[in-house]
């Protein structure tokens, strides 16, 4: 799968906490052939009806700088996540 030039892929990983919302707006920058790791405490109050409870704003955001032949992104938690792409 190619993906094309994404302006922004929002990873938005929700675990509820219990905790008032948190935007750690932890932003970082995807080339090809790198890597990268976002780590961190996520999550918000709001309830998303089906995907959990999430903060108002993304807690980690990775901007894709060119185009990607494809994208791997593994989250690890304890918790249930949910993961947005736009």
């Amino acid at each position: 799968m190619k993906l094309g030039y994404l302006a922004v892929v929002a990873l938005t990983v929700a675990i509820h906490l219990g905790t008032p919302d948190l935007a750690l707006a932890d932003r970082q920058t995807l080339t090809p052939g790198a890597s990268l790791t976002a780590a961190g405490t996520s999550g918000g109050q709001s309830n998303s009806g089906d995907c959990g409870f999430v903060a108002a704003a993304p807690n980690h955001t990775i901007d894709v700088a060119e185009d990607l032949a494809y994208v791997l992104i593994r989250v690890q938690t304890s918790g249930s996540p949910t993961l947005l792409i736009e």
